[in-house]
């Protein structure tokens, strides 16, 4: 068991978090469909409610600690499952369709597998969002491990919305998989492990938190 360490060639992002709202708005349709809209509306400061009574324009640029407060209400009122369910939703129904030329980009050069899209997350997500880095390690043909690191403490509902929105590259290559997360001690940073079919080493673990002097997993 060693201690909880960046692999190599991840950089920690120096940048402030903010993103669009095309994520925002792409989770309203199923808030409103899960009935959970108003009641989200109540548990959050004013500014951040008046974000999902009336969304900026797609292109406008907010600060990300506005969704982590989306986040951790949500995860309150229905738990930590509904933060990923929200996420593929929305990214089968929305950020799918408005990602999809240049996910299609990526698979056409480097192969139909979710390996070409997870390996690309910083091209996929720089327009959209500031603040956080990622890095993929391919294991075999078809599992890897990929970490999403922020430069501090980060809202583990933020790691919960992530799973969500990569499980879609298994959708996209029409393939099952399997992915597990962990938290890293102080957490500013996830290791997902992904596989999908033909991975011998494919596990579907429950999400933890690494303890401090440890390395999870």
């Amino acid at each position: 068991m060693g201690i909880w360490i960046d692999p190599p060639g991840l950089e920690r992002p120096t940048e402030a978090r903010r993103e669009t709202v095309v994520a925002l708005r792409a989770y309203i349709p199923w808030l409103e469909r899960e009935g959970l809209l108003e009641p989200l509306r109540e548990k959050l400061p004013p500014a951040t409610a008046a974000l999902l009574a009336r969304p900026p324009l797609p292109t406008a640029w907010i600060d990300s600690a506005r969704m982590y407060e989306i986040y951790d209400a949500l995860a309150a009122l229905r738990g930590d499952e509904s933060l990923s369910e929200m996420a593929l939703d929305a990214t089968r129904s929305s950020l799918g369709k408005t990602l999809r030329p240049i996910l299609g980009m990526y698979m056409k050069l480097s192969g139909a597998t979710p390996a070409s899209l997870l390996g690309q997350m910083p091209g996929i997500t720089s327009l959209f969002i500031k603040g956080v880095a990622f890095h993929w390690t391919a294991q075999g043909e078809s599992a890897g491990e990929l970490w999403i690191a922020y430069a501090g403490p980060t809202p583990v509902s933020v790691f919960h919305v992530w799973s969500g929105m990569l499980r879609f590259a298994f959708d996209l290559c029409q393939t099952r998989g399997q992915l597990a997360f962990e938290v890293a001690p102080d957490r500013s940073a996830a290791r997902y492990r992904a596989s999908w079919a033909g991975a011998r080493a494919a596990t579907d673990a429950p999400v933890s938190e690494a303890t401090p002097g440890s390395e999870p997993g």
